[in-house]
């Protein structure tokens, strides 16, 4: 009997060069020897670290490059040389005679701003392929469900995007922006730091609810928080309150099923006793509200999801997917 063997792909991969420009990052070193300032500066500004270049040698000089301009030594053949022999890297990157060829293989600085691109776009070309082959790692090795897997995998692509949209902001631009900010305060102009709740006295103690920020609402058992959490999605996912502009909510609920998340969320928005309603307590007038607020509600932008044990990859993959 004939047995065919299954080889895995990670395997049975014929390794290839990974993208680079030789020329390119070249370039850019050579445009820093050349106009190391103007140069460096825009290096920073689109993150170029030394693990941009591909080319060892090449990564080793911008490594130097960046430590000199830390200190302020003025970057040049002469000091660049310098600094790597004291370092003991000059001949591992192939002495003087290399740092004179990247000036000689650079027509003009002035196109700088071209060979970074390049270099950019290299790198991230890289990073892909390197999150790539880790999920298929991962696939092959890990104990991990395919949802856990899932997950990493989007966070890594995610940190990919958030690198290439990703820049250093110049002062001037920043104190523009603030300054701006500030006339639209003193015209009247001005709105709340982060989302507003609708509830106009917490907005003006806490300035809405701001990205990267966690707030908790805390206090003793049955105070009311889970109804004033779910009256400010409503609010945001309504556009009502001094909410303008409605928005998507997510909701996740780690005790309380999706029936009576919703039951709270009916009650409130028809303004129906939800004590009554769960004695089996409904008149004529407030089931006529109730049928209204589900109309209201069912077109309102809110995702809700009541797993049991939801732990936080899943929570991030739900976010995103929606």
């Amino acid at each position: 009997m004939a047995v065919e063997s299954v080889s895995s792909p990670v395997a049975s991969r014929v390794e290839r060069t990974p993208p680079y420009s030789e020329e390119a990052e070249q370039g850019v070193l050579g445009s820093i020897l050349i106009d190391s300032t103007r140069v460096m500066d825009i290096c920073l500004e689109r993150q170029i670290e030394p693990e941009s270049f591909y080319v060892p040698a090449n990564r080793t000089i911008y490594a130097s490059l960046m430590e000199m301009m830390t200190r302020g030594v003025v970057c040049d053949m002469v000091t660049v040389v310098d600094h790597l022999k004291s370092t003991g890297k000059l001949d591992s990157v192939g002495g003087p005679i290399y740092i004179e060829r990247l000036i000689d293989a650079t027509p003009t600085a002035a196109h700088a701003e071209y060979y970074i691109d390049i270099v950019r776009q290299k790198h991230l070309l890289r990073c892909i392929i390197d999150c790539a082959r880790e999920a298929e790692r991962e696939c092959y090795s890990t104990d991990d469900k395919a949802d856990v897997v899932l997950s990493k995998t989007e966070q890594s692509f995610l940190d990919i995007t958030e690198r290439q949209h990703g820049f250093m902001m110049p002062w001037n631009t920043a104190v523009k922006e603030t300054m701006q900010h500030v006339e639209n305060i003193y015209n009247g102009s001005a709105t709340l730091g982060g989302i507003p709740t609708g509830f106009q006295n917490l907005d003006e103690k806490a300035l809405g609810l701001r990205p990267s920020e966690m707030i908790v609402l805390a206090a003793r058992p049955s105070m009311g928080k889970t109804s004033l959490a779910m009256n400010i999605a409503e609010n945001i996912a309504l556009g009502r309150g001094n909410v303008k502009d409605a928005m998507s909510v997510g909701i996740f609920s780690l005790e309380m099923a999706q029936e009576a998340l919703v039951l709270r969320m009916l009650c409130s928005t028809a303004e129906v006793s939800s004590s009554k309603l769960t004695k089996g307590y409904v008149d004529q007038n407030a089931h006529r509200r109730l049928i209204q607020a589900a109309s209201d509600l069912s077109k309102a932008p809110i995702y809700l999801d009541d797993t049991g044990g939801l732990d936080i990859h899943n929570s991030t993959a739900f976010t995103r997917q929606h």
